[in-house]
């Protein structure tokens, strides 16, 4: 969550509840795609 707040600023709460409701796996995945994301959708596709 605080890396993606960081890179994107402003989070709705759609992608906070999908963090909340993620898996390890998942988070880590999410992660990594922050780093290389342009745009906030391009992590949850």
């Amino acid at each position: 969550r605080s890396l993606v707040k960081l890179k994107f600023s402003d989070v709705p709460s759609w992608v906070e509840v999908r963090i909340e409701q993620a898996e390890h796996d998942q988070l880590k995945t999410w992660m990594r795609d922050t780093l290389f994301a342009e745009h906030l959708g391009d992590i949850f596709k």
